[in-house]
């Protein structure tokens, strides 16, 4: 793995993109998802993370902090001397990006507020949730199957019901801290063809 930054945060911000280079320019509707607003989230926090990027055998970490605090969400990439790599912000509808290095974004920044919804956000039918057992529904033009061990989501799989793009979405949840934030997260994304590890070192209720 390399240490310099810049190729950890272009590789980072080209996951979705897949490939270095696409013949198809990504456009803002190539990744299926409504933005919803961050107060969905709930409560306000700020987490310590850790992210490792693999895109086929290219493999790059990027330590990030991600704070929600009222209908504000930021991501905030750190370089390895703790100083800011690029701002990621969303405040109600609107969605800013900052990169404080000198690398054009692949693709549009909402893709990353997606993963971040999609791993984390609460669905529709969550208030009905399993003790135990698979979930089934259907959203947005998404077929979304969620897994549930003990109360808890370990599992979250989309996939278009048009087939556009293909393939399954696959989101896995792997232990928790005490004020309910997960540790690890195992996110394989084959509609663009990466998977991240998010690993949460610290987890704070603001």
């Amino acid at each position: 793995m390399k240490p310099v930054v810049l190729l950890a945060i272009c590789t980072l911000l080209s996951a979705c993109s897949g490939q270095p280079a696409r013949p198809t320019k990504l456009t803002p509707d190539s990744y299926p998802w409504t933005l919803r607003q961050p107060h969905a989230f709930g409560k306000d926090f700020l987490w310590q993370q850790r992210l490792t990027a693999r895109t086929g055998r290219r493999e790059d970490s990027l330590t990030v902090a991600l704070q929600k605090r009222g209908n504000v969400v930021t991501l905030v990439g750190l370089t390895p001397f703790n100083t800011k790599a690029f701002v990621l912000q969303q405040d109600g509808d609107v969605v800013t990006f900052e990169a404080l290095v000198n690398r054009e974004m692949p693709f549009p920044p909402r893709f990353i507020l997606i993963d971040i919804q999609r791993t984390y956000l609460p669905l529709p039918s969550d208030a009905t949730t399993p003790h135990d057992g698979v979930q089934t529904l259907e959203l947005a033009g998404e077929r979304v199957q969620q897994t549930f061990v003990g109360g808890q989501l370990s599992e979250r799989r989309f996939e278009r019901l048009d087939g556009k793009p293909a393939g399954t979405l696959r989101i896995r949840y792997q232990g928790w801290w005490p004020n309910g934030a997960t540790r690890k997260i195992l996110l394989d994304n084959a509609w663009f063809g990466y998977s991240l590890v998010i690993e949460t070192q610290s987890a704070v209720d603001l």
